[in-house]
């Protein structure tokens, strides 16, 4: 059905949510173009944008490479690394701020060569840029100047059939877009972000999507959202509920993920957590995933219903959802990618490596529960 494939990827991890194999069969078998959008870029480095842009340019030349984010950052607002516990980020209504349609339109234009008219898409990407202004607004969604109702349908798995070779493409001069992706990469957002407004349903928790929908952008564009599509990895469980693939609500044992978070990012320091045994606060422990969890329960507040003690469960699954929100932005480098040069070609940087309990953390802190009441 579609005519053009979007696969949104997340620029925190975006070889995590991309498969060769998809590669492959869109641009081999089924012949379309297929364009990767480097979603969420407000969360990473800048250079480290640019990197994997690189990185997706040289080893895939047939992929056209597009940068957007439904929520970019304001300028005029310093970044602080630290100033995790802020709720300022990615918040009130900022769909008309999103950036990236501008790549995309000139990607689409590139592939239809002049196939398809997108004069139409251009002028409506002029408005919104001339309307758009930082910060929260009134609060009030504004409406659509000299376009289309919007219309959103529900179609049946029919109409997900893939489009063959030999179908006729950009049927009665309209071009499809189709966006897949792994679930909780953006694809509602990004539709959200193309047209300016809210028009689908978007969630933190992966699988929000249960229908396939359409969306006319332009009367020459249609814009086609799926459920997220979960494909077969070897990658670590842990990783993958980092990387908001797994349901954090689902997960029995979260302390593992937490100690895979906290061995690639200072995540006692970004808190500022104190070590639940450390008496002078200047001294030095080392620290494990529970630790963590209890550190982070304290502070937090989090207490069991009868003992009153601190809920690490809680606290284990709060940090989790911080790290799938970007607010401790756990992000991967490419091969060759230099974080002081910022540039690819340079030895890669080791990352610090911090202490984590691995096997055996229940039995160590039930030793120190002991010492505590001895």
């Amino acid at each position: 059905m579609s005519d053009i494939v979007l696969l949104i990827t997340d620029i925190r991890h975006p070889v995590v949510n991309f498969p060769p194999a998809l590669y492959e069969y869109v641009t081999g078998e089924l012949g379309l173009a297929l364009v990767l959008v480097l979603n969420k870029v407000d969360l990473a480095p800048p250079a480290l944008v640019v990197a994997w842009k690189h990185y997706f340019h040289q080893h895939y030349p047939q992929l056209h490479v597009v940068l957007f984010t439904s929520f970019p950052r304001d300028p005029r607002t310093p970044q602080d690394p630290s100033s995790v516990l802020k709720k300022s980020r990615r918040r009130g209504r900022g769909w008309t701020r999103a950036l990236g349609p501008e790549q995309l339109l000139r990607a689409c234009e590139a592939i239809t060569v002049g196939k398809v008219d997108l004069s139409s898409w251009r002028e409506k990407i002029a408005r919104d840029v001339a309307g758009a202004t930082w910060g929260n607004g009134s609060g009030e969604e504004e409406e659509e100047e000299d376009g289309p109702a919007v219309l959103v349908e529900q179609q049946t798995d029919s109409a997900m059939e893939p489009t063959g070779p030999t179908q006729e493409r950009y049927k009665d001069g309209v071009v499809t877009i189709g966006c897949v992706g792994f679930p909780n990469v953006g694809k509602s957002s990004l539709i959200n972000g193309l047209v300016g407004r809210k028009v689908v349903s978007v969630s933190r928790t992966p699988g929000h999507t249960r229908y396939f929908q359409t969306y006319f952008l332009t009367p020459s564009v249609k814009l086609c959202d799926c459920p997220g599509l979960i494909f077969p990895s070897l990658l670590p469980r842990q990783l993958q509920v980092l990387a908001g693939i797994y349901p954090i609500a689902q997960i029995q044992e979260p302390y593992t993920a937490v100690g895979y978070l906290a061995s690639r990012i200072p995540v006692q320091a970004l808190l500022h957590l104190r070590h639940p045994e450390a008496e002078d606060p200047s001294a030095e422990h080392p620290w494990c995933a529970w630790d963590i969890c209890e550190a982070w329960a304290e502070k937090r507040g989090y207490k069991t219903a009868k003992a009153a003690r601190n809920d690490v469960y809680r606290a284990a699954n709060s940090l989790l959802r911080l790290a799938v929100d970007g607010r401790l932005s756990l992000c991967f480098h490419p091969p060759g990618y230099s974080e002081q040069k910022g540039a690819p070609g340079s030895p890669i940087q080791r990352p610090r490596s911090w202490w984590f309990c691995r096997a055996g953390w229940g039995q160590q802190v039930t030793r120190r529960r002991r010492k505590r009441k001895s």
